[in-house]
């Protein structure tokens, strides 16, 4: 199993998405507590459930370099919206 700096898992990420994405729970493991927050309060829709089957299938399918790099990614995104409130 690959991990990245942070502690997070490219196939238990995938897996939280495809088993209880619908929820949101896989943003919530990542970081992105926004974005499950929204999940969790949408979820009665549908619409998070058909997002998070295609955001596992999109993990599953990236390498883990890919992963590390979206995470980074995530992470500079997050300190600059910190930085600007």
């Amino acid at each position: 199993m690959y991990i990245d700096g942070e502690g997070k898992d490219r196939k238990t990420a995938a897996m939280l998405a495809l088993l209880l994405g619908g929820f949101g729970i896989h943003e919530f493991y990542l970081g992105n507590t926004r974005a499950g927050i929204f999940m969790l309060l949408f979820s009665w829709t549908g619409i998070p459930s058909a997002i998070a089957i295609g955001q596992g299938i999109h993990y599953l399918r990236m390498t883990d370099d890919a992963f590390v790099q979206m995470m980074k990614v995530m992470r500079q995104n997050e300190e600059l919206r910190k930085s600007i409130r």
